[in-house]
């Protein structure tokens, strides 16, 4: 038996290389995923929370626990990764800016006309939910 030729050798070993650093993309993707899944739920959380309080104090304290959980959610998906799939900044953008001006308007129009109104504060979690829901599908197709 002959030895393979250099050509074949190399053409191997950069079809491994490829194949461990796509692996490695796919992981990190699959992060920023869990991430957006989880800040949902905890979006739906906050805002059905926030429209059974009407006590500004349990307001705020309910507010500094949601930012907590929105710093444990970043640091524990998103540390340490350096790696994004192709075309991640724009979906990542595209979902945070469309969930901020839906956070904005439910926020607004909540704490303003429905205060402590769960009819409206459901609903309108849902509603901001589905951003981020959108930006994750998004994420998991790239």
């Amino acid at each position: 038996m002959s030895e393979p030729e250099p050509g074949a050798l190399l053409a191997a070993d950069h079809l491994a290389t490829h194949a461990r650093m796509q692996a490695a993309v796919r992981a990190a993707s699959f992060r920023y995923v869990g991430w957006l899944l989880a800040f949902a739920a905890l979006n739906v959380v906050y805002l059905t929370a926030l429209g059974l309080l009407t006590d500004d104090g349990a307001v705020l304290w309910l507010t500094a626990a949601y930012l907590l959980c929105t710093a444990g959610l970043t640091v524990g998906f998103l540390s340490g990764l350096r790696l994004t799939p192709s075309g991640f900044s724009r979906r990542w953008v595209r979902a945070l800016l469309s969930w901020a001006a839906v956070f904005a308007v439910v926020l607004v129009l909540g704490l303003l006309f429905f205060r402590g109104q769960p009819l409206f504060w459901f609903p309108a979690s849902l509603l901001s939910a589905v951003p981020l829901v959108l930006g994750a599908r998004a994420e998991a197709r790239a």
